[in-house]
C-alpha cells in the first residue's frame, strides 16, 4: 500500500459562523449562553412589568377610595351648610329679623389659553 494514496475519508473545512452580537466565532455553548442570557433578561423584564402593574393597580384603588371620601365629605359639608343656614334663618325669624338675602359670589374663571397647532 502506498503512503501517498488519499484517505477514503475526506476532511471538510467548515466556516465558523459569526455571532451578531460580538463578532466572535460561535459554538453551540456560546449560543446557548446567549439564549439563556436573553431568557433571564426577559424574565427580569416580566417581573418588573408585574411589579409595576401591581403598583399601579394599588394606586388606582387608593385614588378611588380617596375620591369616594372626598365626594362623601363634600356632600356632608353641603348638608351641614344647609342645616346651619336653616337654623340661622329660624333664629332670625324668632328674633323678628328679616331673613338675609342669599347672595352668591361668582366663581372666578380661569382664562382659556389656546394650544399651539399640532404639527
Amino acid at each position: 500500500m502506498e503512503e501517498d494514496s488519499p484517505s477514503p475519508v475526506q476532511t471538510v473545512t467548515t466556516l465558523a459562523s459569526v455571532s451578531a452580537y460580538d463578532g466572535e466565532p460561535t459554538s453551540l455553548e456560546l449560543l446557548q449562553e446567549e439564549v439563556n442570557a436573553l431568557i433571564n433578561q426577559n424574565k427580569s423584564l416580566a417581573d418588573c412589568y408585574k411589579f409595576l402593574l401591581t403598583t399601579f393597580m394599588a394606586l388606582e384603588n387608593h385614588l378611588k377610595a380617596v375620591q369616594q371620601c372626598h365626594i362623601k365629605d363634600t356632600q356632608d359639608l353641603k348638608d351641614e351648610n344647609t342645616t346651619l343656614t336653616s337654623e340661622i334663618q329660624h333664629l332670625q325669624c324668632l328674633q323678628g329679623q328679616p331673613p338675609p338675602e342669599t347672595t352668591t359670589t361668582p366663581t372666578p374663571q380661569r382664562p382659556i389659553i389656546p394650544l399651539p397647532p399640532f404639527t
